[in-house]
């Protein structure tokens, strides 16, 4: 069989524009995994994925489920062609073709998951690839599923924690998943997801700036709103990952400015969604100016593509910390008692945020009459 480096496929699609071309490849020995630059970096573990809990999202990911789990490979195909042609959102502005990804890229159990739960899933969607060939979507997900796995294996933790024996590991399922990206990009048929998991795939790999330049470049040539792509790119410009402080934030304001209108605000509003997973809280201490900004981008959101509890919450977090007290007062009134924790970390600091807005309103009001 024929292996192909990603390095190799990211410098062609990035210059090449037709189907046809981005399928002629010349054969080149694969690049291994430099473990000595990997095991250097002080922490390079990814964030912990927000946990996405509105309940359209959450279903439509489930229903994807259930049909991996029944091996109803044609539904999930032709399910992924048309969600991935018509671009379709669910609320929130959440792209399906990456609810439907997110179905198949851990086993059920996700962090609790052992590594039987793993071959399991690995050994579906091995069944899939054989059984469908032409399947760009069973390529991508199996490329992701390993890249996740891989990680199982090193872990979360400093690179000087990691354990010897977990590091061939760790490569040899990083080489997997390379493997899996460069058969799905001798298909017919491409896919955007393509592009974020072969980000992931090189940050694991601790590949170079222009080399993960290059896929993004290509990633949003072919799909410019795929906001997946600008916050793996924004990821990569941490100083974790060899950034400067600003990177990640001037990043977002070009990116805005490039895109505009509606889309630009929510790309936006999607990187500093992505940052709070590293940050925390901590993040808008240092990112007032942002929060007008921010505020565009979530009403952009529910203009387009109509209201979500996890984005309700997500921009009354980032209104706490501007100046338009009525906006923030107006986000906590929607919300109510129903806070969605997995963005406040606590119901605890939920309410401290939401007394502190109701003080300032009051305040206000005192002010007003005097």
């Amino acid at each position: 069989m024929k292996k192909f480096t990603l390095v190799q496929i990211t410098l062609l699609l990035a210059v090449l524009s037709s189907a046809a071309c981005q399928r002629s490849f010349a054969r080149l020995a694969p690049a291994a995994t430099d473990r000595a630059a990997v095991k250097s970096s002080p922490a390079n573990a990814p964030a912990p994925a927000a946990p996405v809990v509105d309940k359209e999202y959450e279903a439509y990911r489930q229903q994807v489920l259930q049909k991996f789990v029944k091996q109803d490979y044609d539904w999930i195909d032709q399910e992924a062609h048309s969600v991935r042609l018509k671009k379709e959102r669910l609320p929130g502005g959440y792209w399906k073709l990456r609810a439907l990804y997110a179905a198949m890229e851990e086993p059920a159990r996700g962090d609790k998951a052992s590594d039987g739960d793993w071959e399991d899933l690995l050994k579906n969607l091995t069944t899939w690839t054989n059984s469908k060939p032409n399947s760009v979507t069973a390529r991508v997900a199996s490329a992701e599923a390993w890249v996740n796995y891989a990680w199982k294996a090193r872990g979360n933790g400093y690179a000087d924690k990691v354990p010897e024996a977990a590091w061939p590991v760790f490569e040899k399922r990083l080489g997997n998943a390379e493997q899996a990206l460069a058969d799905a990009a001798r298909l017919k048929e491409q896919c955007p997801y393509w592009f974020v998991v072969g980000l992931t795939l090189g940050r694991a790999q601790q590949r170079d700036r222009d080399w993960l330049e290059k896929i993004f470049t290509a990633g949003v040539q072919m799909e410019p709103t795929f906001y997946y792509l600008y916050q793996e790119k924004a990821t990569y410009l941490l100083p974790r990952w060899g950034g400067q402080p600003g990177d990640w934030e001037r990043f977002a304001d070009d990116s805005a400015l490039k895109i505009s209108g509606h889309e630009g605000d929510i790309i936006f509003f999607a990187i500093y969604s992505q940052m709070l997973t590293y940050e925390g809280i901590e993040l808008m201490n240092r990112s007032q100016k942002a929060v007008p900004k921010l505020l565009d981008g979530f009403r952009s959101i529910e203009k387009l593509y109509g209201t979500s509890r996890h984005r309700l919450n997500e921009a009354a977090l980032f209104s706490v910390f501007g100046l338009d007290r009525q906006a923030a007062n107006d986000l906590f009134a929607r919300i109510g008692n129903d806070p969605d924790e997995s963005v406040w970390h606590s119901r605890q600091h939920f309410e401290v945020f939401r007394q502190g807005v109701e003080q300032q309103a009051q305040a206000a009001q005192v002010q007003q009459k005097n």
